[in-house]
């Protein structure tokens, strides 16, 4: 019995398996920056812009299952619109899967082009106005997304090759 096609189901599957669920979740992100570019927009205005901290639980070793809580940064801008006579008010920014950092200069940034009292368009979505967006772009989130997914399929596919390549490896 050739063991490579084994080894190859314990390595490559779970690896192909992983790249899938996340390929899922960015296409998820990506699919909803698609719409949001098409949704009808509405004059607002931000109402508040900051950054918000935020506690996240962060794996202390890789052979236990301790944690610690550790502080992660966010952006936060409150937006409100009127769409058909209603007001609406909102805190998306882009659409996808958000990053939080640890660094309160990324999130400041991303606020930066928003303060208190400015004037924005927002993107609402037509079936459900209170569904908006400030910027239709999916986020670095998703994109990082896509990124492990490539990261993923092409250690997949070099386990295959190595293994499909290799002499057949049998029970001695």
């Amino acid at each position: 019995m050739d063991l490579r096609f084994m080894l190859i189901a314990l390595l490559a599957l779970p690896l192909g398996i992983s790249a899938a669920a996340v390929a899922a979740r960015a296409w998820r992100g990506q699919r909803q920056a698609n719409v949001a570019r098409a949704w009808p927009r509405a004059p607002g205005q931000v109402l508040q812009s900051g950054v918000h901290e935020v506690m996240v639980r962060r794996r202390i070793s890789t052979h236990t299952t301790t944690y610690r809580m550790a502080t992660r940064y966010e952006p936060c801008v409150v937006y409100m619109y009127v769409v058909d006579g209603a007001r609406y008010q909102a805190e998306r920014l882009r659409m996808g899967a958000s990053i939080a950092s640890s660094d309160t200069r990324a999130a400041e940034r991303t606020i930066a082009p928003y303060p208190a009292g400015r004037d924005v368009t927002v993107y609402y979505n037509p079936a459900d106005p209170a569904d908006a967006t400030l910027d239709p772009r999916a986020t670095w989130g998703t994109r990082i997304l896509w990124l492990v997914t490539l990261l993923l399929f092409a250690i997949a596919a070099v386990v295959v090759v190595v293994f499909l390549s290799s002499p057949p490896i049998s029970w001695s």
